[in-house]
């Protein structure tokens, strides 16, 4: 007996071949073989076949059409095929005849002939492999939403399998006849890579450099206006090697596939695959001071479980270099992720709305390779998407500037082979508590480090009391440090020693803004944390502005006018967005420029009667206690 899903549902039996007329059995048959030797539950069958509106009749139903499944397979042994077992059923494959399943056993031989270097051996294997489709996946019959994820990652490995056809293709010196089929596949899938890489070769190996080139350039556009973002490293050195018309690229002699090369060529390295996307940006090169913490990263990749991909979790307050780290540290471990390395903005802590779940899911999909018209609209449905298309993928995911923890679960992968950097100013515990994420806080630089980054930036400044007391009017603060940097630069003669008094004396916050840039800017970075705060931990975020030194909750209660419970609360809530620093013993500090930043706010929104009373019923609580 043959099933067969790849195309047309059918069955080839010992009497002739069947395709079930009716939906409802095709579905369920469908949903059988997509699990084929696995028990469904009559409730998940049920769902499969009605979705929401189950009739009441439904088990009844599903009973009848098994049995008239059985009575089709025109099988002795049709009941032991289509077992019932507790509270649903189960359907029995033997090996060979299911096609999804020689597919893939197919697809891994010839993926493994390829690793070995065996091209012509993998062409032959993969090309079997593809041969199995003969349309699209259960050709003929919508399936529901819980079926589809099983669908996906199917459609999504017989296009990793022409990848890996045409590369061994490429690689055996048949560059030529595959112009046609790779400008096609480009287009039907305009946003994989790894097509568009292997079109560059192929064009390239015909002597078609300018079309080559071309490509490239329709490709790049193509991925700045939709998304945002270059091509990957992979794909731009590709694009190098061709401008300089690298002897590495051509096809070796005596392969017999018209390459342009005349004269007997080294032997070259084939060209690098491109697996996925890989849309990390810049490297910072001059980061400092964060040795510990990334040892510490290093250890929770290194350290995790085989079956749950890590999650980790940075959170500091504005401006202390959390995105700087993670980039940094993303580069670092990248060959880890062979299949791609992706950044995505949550915009959680912008001016404008924070990214929802379903844009970013679809934004990875896309990136992921997957065509627009096959995203879902759903945000369940793209989850599933989503986590079939990373199922056992290598992949790592960077989260930058994350607000809640709910806006981060849905981007979570489900296997263990990704792993997961999530940057907020937020603690998000609750990721930490019910995602098992590990957290590190990341804080302002220690003076020694700030004053390395100063003179890392500039050598020729070497006073060293001086590159102290610019640290020190910084906060220590990384975003600090580089405005002042760059604004010292813009000086006449950049003298850093008439700078640092000047900035000092004129308030930190007024000379830490790139005035091209509003982005650049200490100020905004505090005030998008602040906005976002509810009145009442606004007010005693701008009360605190007027208090020395550390606070507790009985400290602050009287300039909230509440009790220390009340009190307690809201200073907890601040420290949770890192606008106050949590420190032993029940106390709360104030870094320096956030407390400049909470005076700035008290004299613009409180009047001067307001703030008087506070620090009075502060007063009269320290005297009480003397």
């Amino acid at each position: 007996m043959r099933w067969r899903i790849l195309g047309a549902l059918n069955v080839l039996a010992e009497n002739g071949t069947f395709t079930p007329r009716p939906r409802k059995h095709r579905v369920l048959l469908g949903a059988l073989l997509l699990n084929a030797n696995t028990p469904l539950s009559t409730s998940l069958l049920i769902e499969h076949l009605w979705e929401d509106a189950p009739p009441r009749s439904a088990r009844a139903n599903l009973h009848a059409y098994v049995t008239q499944l059985r009575r089709r397979l025109h099988d002795p042994r049709a009941t032991a095929r289509l077992s019932t077992v507790p509270d649903g059923y189960l359907l029995h494959v033997e090996p060979g005849e299911l096609d999804a399943e020689e597919f893939e056993r197919l697809a891994v031989d010839g993926q493994l002939a390829l690793a070995a270097g065996e091209p012509a051996v993998a062409a032959a294997r993969l090309g079997r492999a593809l041969g199995l489709w003969r349309g699209d996946l259960v050709a003929g019959t919508d399936l529901p939403a819980p079926l589809r994820p099983a669908a996906i990652r199917l459609q999504e490995l017989r296009l990793t399998v022409t990848e890996d056809r045409v590369e061994a293709l490429l690689r055996g010196g048949e560059a030529a006849d595959l112009v046609a089929d790779l400008l096609r596949l480009s287009e039907v899938h305009p946003l994989r890579e790894r097509l568009q890489a292997q079109l560059m070769r192929a064009l390239y190996r015909t002597g078609r450099s300018s079309e080559a080139l071309a490509v490239f350039r329709r490709f790049r556009l193509r991925l700045v206006d939709d998304l945002g973002v270059d091509p990957g490293p992979e794909l731009q050195r590709l694009h190098q090697r061709i401008l300089v018309d690298d002897p590495g690229l051509r096809a070796r002699p005596g392969t017999g596939n018209g390459a342009v090369a005349t004269r007997p060529k080294p032997a070259a390295t084939p060209a690098p695959v491109i697996a996925g996307p890989r849309t990390l940006p810049a490297d910072v090169p001059d980061l400092v001071g964060r040795h510990d913490l990334l040892s510490r990263m290093d250890g929770a990749l290194a350290n995790r479980p085989a079956t749950v991909g890590p999650v980790l979790v940075l959170a500091g307050m504005a401006g202390a270099g959390k995105t700087a780290l993670a980039v940094h540290w993303a580069h670092r471990v990248a060959a880890r992720f062979p299949d791609g390395q992706l950044y995505v903005d949550l915009r959680g802590w912008s001016a404008g709305p924070p990214t929802a779940a379903l844009p970013a899911l679809t934004f990875c999909l896309r990136l992921l390779g997957m065509a627009a018209a096959l995203i879902p609209a759903g945000l369940d449905d793209a989850i599933a998407a989503y986590r079939a298309l990373l199922a056992g993928r290598r992949v790592l995911l960077i989260l930058d500037n994350a607000r809640t923890a709910e806006q981060v679960r849905p981007l979570l992968p489900a296997g263990g082979a990704c792993a997961t950097l999530v940057t907020s100013r937020d603690r998000l515990t609750g990721l930490v508590a019910l995602n098992h994420a590990a957290r590190l806080t990341v804080p302002p630089l220690s003076r020694e480090a700030a004053v390395a980054l100063l003179r890392s930036a500039s050598p020729r400044w070497t006073d060293d009391a001086t590159l102290s007391a610019l640290a020190e009017s910084c906060g220590c603060l990384p975003l600090a440090l580089r405005i002042a940097l760059a604004k010292c630069a813009d000086q006449p003669g950049a003298d850093l020693a008439g700078y640092a008094p000047a900035l000092a004396a004129r308030g930190a916050l007024a000379a830490l803004d790139a005035d091209d840039d509003p982005a650049a800017s200490v100020r905004t970075a505090f005030a998008t944390s602040y906005r976002l705060l509810p009145a009442p931990q606004r007010r005693l975020f701008r009360l605190l502005g007027l208090v020395p030194g550390d606070v507790t909750a009985e400290s602050a209660a009287p300039l909230l006018d509440a009790d220390p419970a009340a009190a307690a609360g809201a200073l907890e809530a601040l420290a949770a967005v890192h606008l106050l620093e949590a420190r032993r013993g029940g106390r709360y500090a104030l870094h320096d420029l956030l407390r400049e930043y909470a005076l700035e706010e008290g004299l613009r929104t409180d009047p001067q009667e307001v703030r008087d009373a506070a620090l009075a019923r502060l007063n009269d609580r320290y005297l009480a206690g003397v």
